[in-house]
């Protein structure tokens, strides 16, 4: 995330090298990395050259928290069980298999209502419900 804020301050600023995102606090390889899976899922773009670099694929506006956590580290899961719920034999009567998916859904959908634009803001108030803040 630090990463992704980076390039969103810097969105007029064009391409960044990694060394100057690598300075956020993360080191250059694990960086690399990241940058590269962000890269693949559609939110970073990278320029080659003397002036490349990477840059956010598109407005920070229309870029969210979940996405970036997508890319990076896979759907969010809290499900405390063994099985997924299509071959546990007590998903249908389980309270623990009802009760996660709401708690998992819901905390997909406010990670989605969150943009990079609005954590720039950083207003304190929460988002409307089309992604935006009030």
């Amino acid at each position: 995330m630090r990463a992704m804020l980076y390039l969103a301050q810097n969105e007029r600023e064009g391409p960044q090298p990694l060394s100057r995102i690598a300075e956020q606090g993360l080191p250059g390889d694990y960086l690399e990395q990241l940058l590269g899976r962000l890269r693949r899922e559609g939110l970073v773009d990278t320029v080659r050259g003397n002036q490349g670099g990477y840059l956010l694929a598109r407005p920070a506006s229309e870029i969210t928290l979940g996405q970036v956590i997508d890319a990076v580290e896979g759907p969010v899961r809290l499900d405390l069980c063994v099985g997924e719920p299509e071959t546990c034999e007590q998903a249908g009567t389980c309270g623990l298999h009802r009760t996660w998916s709401v708690v998992r859904d819901g905390i997909a959908d406010l990670m989605d209502r969150y943009s990079l634009h609005d954590m720039l803001m950083n207003t304190g108030d929460e988002p409307d419900n089309d992604g935006g803040l009030a």
